[in-house]
């Protein structure tokens, strides 16, 4: 192979790490897959247990209401991707109302995404509803019993930064039992065609520049 040919291979692999880097770098921590030993929202610690607290991923919650880090080898755990999911539900420390929730969250710059893909697992809610939420606004709702991967959700009118939530939220008061037992894993921002192609564009104004200039 020709220098010319060297480098434009080295420009076409360039411009591959850049444009999966736009989709796989958007989201921080997307499977979950670094955890930490920190207090549940239930209040007990993860510490001594198989269970972690997910890097990047700040919670809040109303009500009766947990989740922790939890991964596949676990007698209840399951993920998609890698060995960790996030396990939500609603607890069996209290009576729940209305309005009750949990769910965590995580700014990320928008711009030039067009969808936010995910996996998930629910177990079902008999009073509970799953989601995923962007600024508060449900783009996703499902209770039905049943796993799900590549679910997409069109965030294409989206532009600069705004926040995603994930987790679970009470729509009827019930007793002390648990419900709505859900696992997150794999969120995934896939960026807009015309933002892969200026990248392409950019690699290969790279290389012409560097040609013409020999």
């Amino acid at each position: 192979m020709n220098s010319f040919g060297k480098s434009l291979s080295k420009a076409l692999f360039c411009i591959a790490v850049c444009c999966a880097n736009a989709s796989a770098e958007t989201v921080l921590n997307p499977s979950f897959e670094f955890e930490h030993d920190a207090l549940m929202p239930n209040g007990a610690s993860t510490s001594g247990t198989s269970w972690g607290m997910p890097d990047d991923w700040p919670w809040r919650n109303s009500g009766s209401t947990n989740a922790h880090g939890i991964r596949s080898s676990d007698k209840v755990g399951w993920s998609s991707d890698g060995d960790w999911s996030l396990y939500v539900f609603a607890s069996t420390a209290g009576s729940h109302s209305a309005g009750d929730y949990i769910e965590f969250y995580q700014s990320i710059d928008m711009s030039g995404i067009t969808e936010l893909l995910f996996d998930v697992k629910l177990l079902g809610g008999a009073h509970t509803n799953s989601y995923v939420a962007v600024d508060s606004q449900k783009l996703w709702i499902h209770n039905w019993a049943g796993t799900h991967y590549d679910v997409s959700l069109d965030v294409s009118s989206y532009s600069g930064t705004h926040e995603i939530e994930v987790g679970i939220e009470v729509f009827e008061p019930f007793g002390s039992s648990a419900d709505g037992w859900t696992y997150f894993d794999n969120l995934r921002m896939i960026p807009e065609p015309r933002t892969i192609a200026l990248l392409s564009l950019s690699g290969l104004g790279w290389l012409l520049k560097r040609r013409q200039a020999r």
